[in-house]
Parts: structure tokens; C-alpha cells; sequence
């Protein structure tokens, strides 16, 4: 259902005389006409998470993360970064060293 009011909304948006300030509007407009179509053949349409964990030595942190992105880029992947879970391993990793378990 939400497939089918975003289409409309964007069906709405290529119609009008705003589309051509809206370059990119035709390609997802025809992205959201295929998922539509695909819809009414029967076919779900799902959310789905891919999370990717790093471990490097701080000195190369930097150079892995960019070769990482760098591989997904390349295979039309867009990934984003999550800033906060480097803190919440950091937290982690200095409790188990506190308690003797690293």
C-alpha cells in the first residue's frame, strides 16, 4: 500500500511543471513504477540491514575504511557509516579490559 502512495506522489511530482528543477524525478519515478508492477505480480517488498564490522590497527583504520567503501562502490553498493557504534565497542572493549577479561 505505501508503494502504491509513493508512486502516486512521485507520479504527481514528474507531471507537474516542477519535474524539469528535478532532474533525477524520471529515474525514480521509473523505479517506483517497476516495484509497483512487481507488487501487483505478487512479489513483497522487504527492509533489509547489512551491517559491516572493521578491525584495524588505529594507524590504518582509515586506509581499511576507505578500501572497504571503496569495494562496495564499486559493486553499486552504497553504504553508510555509523558513527555511533565505534563508540559503543569502545565502551565495551574498556569494561572487559576493567574486569580482567581481555
Amino acid at each position: 500500500m505505501r508503494a502504491q502512495y509513493k508512486f502516486m506522489d512521485i507520479d504527481k511530482t514528474v507531471k507537474s511543471p516542477l519535474a524539469r528543477f528535478k532532474p533525477l524525478i524520471s529515474k525514480v519515478h521509473k523505479d517506483w513504477d517497476y516495484v509497483r508492477t512487481r507488487l501487483a505480480e505478487g512479489d513483497k517488498l522487504v527492509k533489509g540491514f547489512f551491517q559491516i564490522l572493521l578491525y584495524a590497527p588505529e594507524k590504518m583504520a582509515a586506509a581499511a575504511e576507505r578500501k572497504v567503501r571503496d569495494l562496495y562502490m564499486a559493486n553499486g553498493w552504497k553504504i553508510k557509516k555509523e558513527v555511533y557504534l565505534h563508540s559503543i565497542l569502545a565502551c565495551n572493549a574498556s569494561d572487559a579490559n576493567e574486569r580482567g577479561n581481555v
